[in-house]
């Protein structure tokens, strides 16, 4: 799906927001940045709810009233989900820097490229 944007690179920034080149580098640590965050995103969601749900179905309450245990348990999901989303995204800054073995030119100690995955990452790159 992301093949192309590994072999053409993806469009690298200046600090004004100028594009000044491409670079397939670049594509690399957005791909896998994107990757670990679809990896991480659903833990949350498969890890929280039964953890808790155990926890919860002790309560006296709730082996009193078996009827409100689904309510509880929809709502348990619910604030998963919503805790899910945010911490995956906020793994990764939208704009970060990746190495580069020769830093001799201005370009190469400050540019930043946008990737097509909605997310911005700085670079010191080779274009």
């Amino acid at each position: 799906m992301r093949h192309s944007e590994l072999s053409e690179g993806i469009s690298v920034l200046d600090e004004h927001g100028n594009v000044v080149g491409t670079s397939k580098v670049a594509a690399r640590h957005a791909l896998l940045e994107t990757a670990l965050t679809r990896v991480v995103l659903p833990m949350p969601i498969l890890v929280l709810p039964p953890m808790i749900m155990t926890a919860l179905e002790k309560l006296p309450l709730l082996q009193r009233q078996r009827r409100l245990v689904l309510p509880i348990h929809s709502l348990v999901v619910l604030a998963a989900f919503g805790l899910a989303l945010p911490l995956a995204i906020s793994l990764f800054p939208q704009m970060s820097q990746v190495g580069h073995p020769n830093n001799s030119t201005l370009l190469q100690n400050m540019c930043f490229f946008f990737s097509c995955f909605s997310s911005r990452i700085s670079s010191d790159c080779n274009t």
